[in-house]
């Protein structure tokens, strides 16, 4: 399969009776320079499916765990879970109907029961950040970067905003996105946002 290059890897198991709410956090995902794995959207069908799943799990630097109704009835959900859990990948169970249970019970889940797909978004970013601070921030620069549309450089710029310090390579980036990036350049008060970082997030060395 094809990750989306310098973006987090992140497999999303869930049962296929809420595909439609994972695909939505997919998308919201993207904006945090976050690749997500849904098995309904990304297997092209002419190739072998299951092929394409182990190389997901082998490849996907975490994952994401829905736990809606039905997914401990879910005999390949719990196959990933226990993939991911063998090789020690980031995992991060979401609780909607039910709690986490067996080997991933050890890890506190997030209470997504009544969250929006940009809210479960928001959560899955902030645990990818605690424990993988470096990519989860190069990442969120890359999406940026990668913006193809006003809309999408104005909420990206908004993320970057919610970082505490950035370094000066990381930051030379960011304002490389507004220089080369129509997009960004052009994108309402984006200039003026990513300035303001530039001045106030910094770390206390020379910049540039």
């Amino acid at each position: 399969m094809m990750w989306q290059d310098g973006y987090t890897r992140l497999f999303m198991t869930h049962v296929s009776s809420h595909k439609e709410f994972v695909g939505e956090v997919k998308t919201e995902l993207a904006d945090y320079g976050i690749d997500g794995f849904v098995a309904h959207e990304d297997i092209d069908p002419s190739k072998e499916w299951l092929e394409e799943i182990e190389e997901a799990l082998q490849s996907c630097q975490a994952l994401a765990v829905f736990l809606h109704d039905g997914f401990r009835e879910s005999d390949w959900a719990d196959q990933e879970v226990g993939y991911c859990l063998a090789t020690h990948t980031k995992t991060i169970p979401l609780r909607f109907h039910m709690n986490p249970y067996g080997f991933i019970s050890r890890y506190q889940a997030a209470n997504c029961s009544h969250s929006s797909p940009t809210e479960v978004a928001a959560t899955v970013f902030s645990a990818l950040l605690a424990d993988m601070k470096l990519q989860s921030e190069n990442a969120l620069v890359t999406a940026f970067a990668n913006s193809k549309l006003y809309t999408e450089a104005v909420r990206r710029s908004k993320r970057l905003v919610t970082i505490d310090s950035w370094s000066w390579p990381q930051l030379k980036e960011i304002e490389a996105a507004v220089r080369d990036n129509p997009q960004c350049a052009g994108a309402y008060f984006v200039p003026e946002r990513i300035q303001e970082i530039i001045d106030t997030k910094g770390p206390d060395a020379a910049p540039f």
